[in-house]
């Protein structure tokens, strides 16, 4: 034994073989350095965003007068039973007509029959609070999950041009739990499990007035020089009327309208007519109701010509588009 006076009176060291020579390093000492840039790179994944197990975000779409909200949602780690949440909106801008959740898929029953539950809350105006669960007795394992899972919908009314915009939010923060699992764990309750996103609106019409943004910029140069119930042209067709028919909006003599003569073989009708339209022709004794004597026209731009029989012979005819040719 050599005595080493560092390690005080009295203190010893053992010898081993090759005594002198740099000894070789423990085992901890080995695992730590194989360990370490493992746990680095754990540490860079921990840093880097975690993806929601449920991902909250809405679409809106627009007919003209009315705007439609779907609120859906991504619910990727768990099954869920419950959620709750808001929609914002501008009052000032929309009137709610109806709120409603997606009773397909969110529901209560008891085994024997649906349960009614808490109905959608619009008492203040500008916010919407919805409640959902999905319980049921015959199935008493079942949560839902999957992405784009419509939660709910909202039906609301333009009152002026003024762009709208939405927001979602979480429904009852730190008051109830909000999005639950099968299990019972309160996802909102941990940060980044439950988040939200904006409502996006229909790519081809973003100020949502039912009129697309590619044909406000051929006719007015813009999307904001446009409204749907708009008559630029003071023919009696508002915008909305004018891009169904294919018309000019800007043009008085350009729009649906149906010319009547005294065929050879009994009456003609001709009407303007667009690329990919389809007609109904219509005829009326009384002007009160009408009846559909030809449906499926397909158009022959820029005029269709069509000649009745004497047995579809009636006081008055009209000619109503029916829609586009699907491609």
């Amino acid at each position: 034994m050599d005595e080493n006076p560092s390690d005080g009176p009295g203190c010893a060291r053992p010898q081993w073989p090759g005594h002198g020579k740099r000894p070789r390093p423990s085992l901890r000492r080995r695992l730590s350095a194989w360990l370490r840039p493992l746990i680095s790179v754990a540490c860079l994944l921990g840093a880097l965003p975690v993806k929601a197990g449920v991902s909250v975000y809405g679409t809106a779409s627009s007919s003209g007068e009315h705007i439609t909200v779907d609120v859906l949602a991504d619910i990727t780690t768990a099954e869920i039973v419950s959620y709750c949440f808001k929609v914002f909106y501008d009052p000032s801008i929309l009137q709610l007509v109806n709120a409603a959740r997606n009773e397909t898929v969110w529901y209560l029953h008891d085994g024997t029959k649906a349960v009614p539950y808490e109905k959608p809350d619009t008492s203040r105006p500008g916010e919407v609070l919805f409640v959902g669960g999905m319980m049921d007795a015959r199935s008493p394992k079942l949560g839902v999950s999957g992405n784009q899972v419509r939660l709910a919908t909202l039906v609301l009314r333009r009152l002026n041009p003024n762009v709208p915009s939405f927001s979602v939010l979480i429904g009852r923060k730190g008051q109830y739990a909000n999005f639950v699992t099968k299990q019972g764990v309160t996802l909102d309750a941990t940060p980044g499990e439950v988040s939200f996103s904006g409502v996006a609106p229909d790519r081809n019409d973003r100020d949502l007035d039912g009129l697309s943004d590619k044909w406000e910029n051929t006719f007015f140069g813009g999307t904001k020089q446009a409204y749907f119930s708009d008559d630029t042209d003071h023919d009696g067709a508002n915008n909305l009327s004018e891009q169904a028919a294919g018309s000019d909006p800007t043009d008085q003599s350009s729009s649906l309208h149906l010319s009547v003569w005294r065929g050879r073989k009994g009456v003609l009708l001709e009407w303007p007519s667009a690329t990919d339209r389809v007609y109904t022709i219509e005829a009326s004794d009384d002007l009160r109701k009408f009846r559909a004597i030809k449906t499926g026209v397909e158009a022959t731009p820029p005029n269709n010509t069509f000649e009745l029989s004497g047995e579809a012979e009636a006081a008055f005819y009209r000619i109503r588009l029916e829609g586009t040719v699907p491609r």
